[in-house]
């Protein structure tokens, strides 16, 4: 153990037992700071309030960001607590996140610095006061210490693990016989894919991937915990009570929520979304599949269904490896059965048979059936999804109906 992490951990037991002896004992205004006036019974020693941070514009931040803020005006301690990535947001970030192998842990930030790194962003905060008991201060304090001496090697995702679920997990365990009740929203009945479209939709290709992922899940209701994206959270809470087994009742927040620093960032809508780039593709098949019908454009065809055949390969093994590990906690996806290693192991050893060329027509039929199947199991025309399938389609029934021409290469 290095210097460092010495004077961290200090650092840290030094506040714990501040935090402890003056939530746990009165005492009087006159030990306060002078420009800080102290209630006679110290429930105001510690203040814990939830950041919520607007959108903006990597991916990371395109659903905003959360954290609490645990201050304490006696002694000038003011941090902001925040379950951040390893890395920045960037290449690298998207590539570790595709692939699962993304880590995040909890980190504590001075408040002035947090909050200057999103003003200089031009993303707006807002920061709404949680009404909690002296105890559960006290707790809430020690629980993020204990969560940020973890280290940065837990999973993210934008499901299950990120900035908001995580905190409102650890926010739920200090929680002293009470708990958060919330004011009936159809966002907490809704569906994994209604909920997806309802949050995700100014960000067209995240939804894309999260939809494609959650296939196998559309029509379940997440957790509430997998539910409070940053901006609903805090919505939420406005309306929410604090309810303890007792019976007792007191509204969630402290006061009404303060925008700290506005919104000047807006975020331009993708000029290329994925309707616009996939109905591109379609386009340019059905004009690539006339061309082969009636000048004899077969090289063009070919070279056409080989990159076809390639993103195909690459997604299908992509979407495999996700299922097997589990990404963003999806144990199964319907995609699988459109997309899967099936067509590319049988190219590989039984191209060359006779029989080969009516894999085509399987495949198409398929196709065919799944375009109808998939709207009726999630209760939304996936526009995106539909036109992959009948630009798949097409070339698959050039293929089988011009079968005469050579096999891919």
């Amino acid at each position: 153990m290095n210097i460092y992490h010495i004077h961290q951990h200090i650092h840290t037991a030094l506040i714990w037992l501040l935090v402890t002896f003056f939530l746990g004992v009165t005492i009087p205004s006159s030990a306060a700071d002078k420009d800080y006036e102290l209630l006679p019974d110290s429930s105001n020693y510690v203040l814990v309030s939830l950041l919520v941070t607007s959108s903006g514009e990597e991916g990371f931040y395109s659903l905003g960001h959360s954290a609490l803020r645990l201050e304490c005006p006696v002694h000038d301690l003011d941090y902001c607590f925040s379950y951040n990535t390893v890395i920045e947001p960037g290449l690298l970030f998207n590539l570790k996140l595709l692939v699962g192998q993304m880590t995040a842990g909890y980190e504590r930030v001075p408040y002035d610095m947090y909050v200057a790194r999103f003003h200089r962003n031009g993303q707006g905060v807002t920061q709404y006061p949680i009404n909690l008991t002296r105890h559960e201060k006290q707790e809430l304090w020690r629980e993020m210490d204990h969560q940020t001496a973890k280290g940065h090697d837990r999973p993210f995702d934008f499901l299950f693990n990120n900035c908001t679920t995580t905190l409102f997990r650890s926010l739920s365990t200090i929680m002293e016989r009470e708990d958060f009740e919330y004011a009936p929203s159809p966002l907490l009945t809704m569906s994994i894919r209604d909920y997806i479209s309802n949050t995700m939709h100014d960000s067209p290709w995240l939804e894309l991937m999260t939809v494609t992922m959650a296939s196998g899940f559309a029509r379940e209701e997440l957790p509430i915990d997998a539910k409070v994206s940053p901006y609903i959270w805090g919505q939420l809470l406005t309306t929410a009570d604090i309810v303890g087994l007792d019976g007792s009742r007191r509204p969630a927040l402290a006061g009404p929520p303060v925008q700290i620093t506005p919104k000047k960032l807006q975020v331009d809508p993708v000029p290329w979304s994925p309707i616009r780039v996939f109905g591109a593709l379609l386009l340019f098949v059905v004009l690539v599949t006339l061309a082969e019908r009636f000048f004899h454009w077969h090289t063009l065809a070919a070279c056409t269904d080989r990159l076809l055949f390639i993103l195909h390969s690459v997604l299908s093994v992509y979407l495999l490896y996700a299922s097997c590990i589990q990404l963003f906690g999806m144990f199964w996806n319907w995609m699988l059965i459109v997309f899967n290693p099936v067509p590319l192991i049988l190219w590989l050893f039984f191209r060359h048979r006779k029989w080969y060329h009516q894999v085509w027509l399987v495949y198409a039929l398929i196709l065919v059936a799944f375009m109808i199947f998939l709207p009726i199991w999630t209760g939304h025309l996936e526009l995106p999804h539909q036109l992959v399938f009948a630009t798949l389609l097409i070339r698959c029934l050039s293929r089988y109906f011009h079968r005469q021409d050579q096999p891919m290469a």
